[in-house]
């Protein structure tokens, strides 16, 4: 299913460290109502994970997922991408408790 928004989550090279860095769209393009979906350029399953409130009806979202915004307001998230490295899966990107990482952002979703 197309979503109305679509969300990329790009593997970045920061000073020497990779972030999972979410290109979220400008004021005034997500809205209450309309739907969203995450996705990574290398098809790599992607997790946004909202710190203190969700714009959705749930705090975590995936690259599997396409919902629609329930609530207007800035939300920050953390995002991770997935990869796999021998036998394991790990990620990269968000960590709990990080407030100011690269992989993250404020989603500013109206009307306000």
């Amino acid at each position: 299913m197309p979503a109305d928004v679509e969300i990329k989550i790009s593997l970045k090279n920061i000073d020497g460290t990779l972030y999972a860095v979410p290109e979220l769209p400008p004021p005034g393009v997500m809205m209450k109502g309309k739907t969203v979906h995450y996705f990574n350029d290398l098809d790599l399953p992607v997790e946004i994970i909202f710190v203190t409130a969700s714009p959705f009806a749930k705090s975590k979202m995936t690259s599997d997922d396409v919902a629609s915004l329930i609530a207007s307001g800035q939300f920050l998230c953390g995002c991770r991408i997935f990869t796999k490295r021998g036998d394991k899966s790990c990620f990269i990107g968000w960590m709990p408790g990080e407030r100011d990482s690269p992989s993250g952002g404020i989603h500013d979703v109206g009307p306000h």
